[in-house]
């Protein structure tokens, strides 16, 4: 989390320290990932054999943290690491840093994918564990008879195991250094799990889990079947039930927790943009989570707060891990009025931009190298207009993209942006079983509007059609012949499966399940504690 602002804020500097960090630790990872093998799969081990290398969750100024198998994480912390070297060449394009990324990605790719078991067509990590989550909901620092919850495939390992194949291919192909590896990540890609959605509709943290918070800690302080959210990027707008479906899993974890995990929630809902959300979070951690130094409360101090809330307030402003530049993607009603200056997008883009009294006024990029520039923001439209050194030019401009050819040091400016106005949600939206269907009920100030359903663990909407009126019947689903899936409802007007809607859900569960799961979640949590929390 230290290093998530370094390339979004323009300062590419900081990184270079971190690299050679890497690189005089990278022995001691190669040791680490040498033990794991030969402690966990025995009979795969060879002491010929390169098995890449991990590191644990801590890091000190001499010292690496490894595994054992009464850790708390699973082998899918290196990822988190592995992510800054992707990202350092993702925002910069440059091809010395090409590179390094794909020593430290290829390198943790060969650990990864001796973690793996097939189960079916399935490839899972095993074991598996979702960092510091455990059997009674109730954690306690260094007890060593502290019971881990230990299991097969869970998501924060799956997520960080598909992100670094994914990385891991576009890099080799890049650098043409296709290996068997490579060719058997690809053959893996869309059968690792990795976002699951349960029957609370939520992201699940274990296959096995159905409801949210039946396993471990309701509102535990990680994240970690969201990674895939932030700081990856397998949770986006070109998944929009799986990005709704993170939504909803931020809502049950709640916002009771330390300061780096409040920064992990800011940046999170700035990635589902829920810019009133994000500014909620914000004034917690200014006004509950800094010391009069202005550094982090954990309690007593972590610096990763800091660093993160400085990446959560600029991914407000700006994002580009989707394949294009977001402006002013997750901003809150409150602020009519912002101004930026220099940060950094993805494609090595600076940009810089004005907002006045609710409206956007300008935004000014500039292009580092020659490169595609695509740029995205809701008021795009036909009237929008972007010079080069004072010449209009030429762009292609198709649901609020604008995209064409830049040159590099050229400064490009937009203008003439539409206002962006939110429209209201239907409410009180219900999905219910009866003998003939699913029966949706909702109230509303529209007429009509458009519905959608995703499936079991669909990334995206089926559009069901345009209803006139406040119900439904979808007869695809019915008490005899139960499913899990998601509505999602909106007012007709400009519909799109990535708009804000009201949400309903369906599932499988009996009332015994639903019974039990109850009191499940009643016992589990009567201890669970709020860390570092304090209402004063």
């Amino acid at each position: 989390m230290n290093y998530w602002p370094s390339f979004l804020t323009n300062l590419d500097e900081t990184f270079s320290a971190y690299v050679d960090f890497f690189k005089a630790y990278l022995t001691k990872a190669k040791e680490n990932a040498s033990d794991w093998i030969k402690e966990v799969y025995p009979d795969s081990y060879s002491s010929n054999s390169d098995y890449g290398w991990i590191i644990g969750t801590g890091a000190f100024a001499y010292e690496i943290e490894g595994m054992h198998l009464n850790t708390h994480s699973g082998p899918g912390t290196g990822g988190m690491t592995a992510q800054l070297f992707y990202d350092a060449y993702a925002f910069t394009l440059d091809e010395e840093m090409l590179q390094v990324a794909y020593d430290a990605i290829h390198g943790l790719a060969k650990f990864l994918n001796k973690c793996l078991k097939k189960y079916g067509n399935k490839y899972l990590c095993s074991y598996s564990a979702s960092p510091e989550q455990i059997l009674s909901g109730h954690w306690c620092l260094s007890d060593p008879s502290q019971q881990y919850y230990h299991t097969v495939g869970c998501a924060f390992d799956q997520q960080w195991i598909e992100e670094n194949a994914r990385h891991d291919i576009e890099i080799a192909t890049k650098l043409e250094k296709i290996d068997s590896l490579v060719e058997e990540e690809k053959t893996q890609l869309g059968n690792f799990d990795s976002v699951l959605i349960g029957y609370s509709g939520q992201v699940k943290e274990y296959g096995e889990e159905h409801f949210y918070g039946e396993i471990g800690e309701y509102g535990h302080r990680h994240l970690s079947e969201l990674v895939g959210l932030m700081p990856g990027s397998l949770i986006t707008h070109k998944t929009p039930a799986w990005l709704d479906a993170a939504k909803l899993t931020l809502q049950y974890r709640g916002d009771y927790s330390t300061g780096w995990a409040l920064a992990h929630r800011l940046c999170c809902y700035a990635r589902v943009g829920d810019g009133n959300h994000c500014y909620k979070l914000l004034r917690t951690l200014l006004e509950k989570k800094t010391h009069p130094n202005l550094w982090d409360v954990h309690p007593p101090f972590q610096i990763d707060g800091n660093f993160g809330a400085l990446t959560g307030m600029s991914e407000m402003l700006l994002q580009s891990h989707e394949g294009y530049i977001s402006i002013l993607p997750s901003i809150p009603d409150g602020w009519k009025n912002i101004y930026v200056k220099g940060l950094k997008a993805r494609g090595n883009f600076i940009v810089n931009l004005s907002y006045e009294n609710g409206l956007l006024k300008e935004v000014l990029i500039e292009s580092n190298l020659d490169n595609e520039i695509k740029v995205f923001y809701k008021g795009i439209d036909s009237n929008t207009k972007v010079y080069d050194e004072g010449r209009i030019i030429e762009y292609s401009c198709n649901d609020n993209f604008i995209s064409f050819k830049a040159k590099e040091g050229h400064k490009y400016r937009f203008i003439n942006f539409s206002k962006v106005i939110k429209q209201e949600l239907p409410s009180n939206f219900k999905a219910v079983y009866s003998n003939e269907g699913v029966n949706l009920t909702w109230e509303g100030n529209s007429t009509s509007y458009a519905l959608y359903r995703a499936d079991n663990n669909d990334p995206v909407y089926q559009f069901i059609g345009i209803i006139n009126g406040f119900s439904f019947l979808d007869k695809t689903y019915s008490l005899s012949n139960k499913g899990r899936a998601t509505y999602k409802l909106m007012d007709e007007k400009n519909h799109n499966q990535n708009n804000d809607g009201a949400l309903s859900f369906i599932n499988i569960a009996d009332e015994l399940e639903i019974d039990r799961y109850l009191l499940k979640l009643k016992v589990n949590n009567q201890h669970a504690e709020k860390i570092g929390w304090s209402n004063d």
